[in-house]
């Protein structure tokens, strides 16, 4: 065997290795951008059991353009107080110069009964990924 042959076959390896590590750090970190939370309705009231909670992540960019919904989820209230959610939608639809908004709608019946009354922005532009959503009583 030639003296020179392990060489070039540790150089190849710790090439291959190179190249194997470098592209480790261009893999995408996840393949949802997702927001965490709780909902919160603190006028000490119970929820009727069959009452539903309508959460929805919405693209507010375009100026006097109707906001487009990313991502819709409904939640049972089987439990008082804050009631926890995770929504999540596709990381490639998430443009980072673009803002993003969740709002929370709590309904019993086809009546409306609670409502977020503050734009929470999430996502993009420092927004946080973790917001607590303050819903207030509808007056009928």
């Amino acid at each position: 065997m030639a003296a020179g042959k392990p060489n070039a076959r540790r150089r190849t390896a710790f090439a291959v290795l190179a190249l194997a590590m470098a592209g480790v750090g261009s893999l995408p970190e996840t393949a949802h951008a997702t927001v965490r939370g709780r909902i919160n309705y603190g006028d000490g009231m119970a929820l009727p059991p069959q009452a539903v909670i309508d959460i929805e992540l919405t693209d507010i960019s375009k100026s006097g353009a109707p906001a487009q919904v990313l991502a819709r989820m409904r939640l049972s209230a089987e439990e008082d107080g804050p009631i926890p959610f995770e929504i999540s939608v596709p990381s490639a639809r998430i443009d980072q110069q673009r803002t993003y908004v969740l709002s929370a709608r709590i309904s019993y019946g086809g009546k409306l009964l609670y409502a977020n009354t503050t734009t929470h922005r999430v996502l993009t532009q420092g927004a946080p990924i973790k917001v607590d959503l303050r819903v207030e009583r509808v007056e009928v």
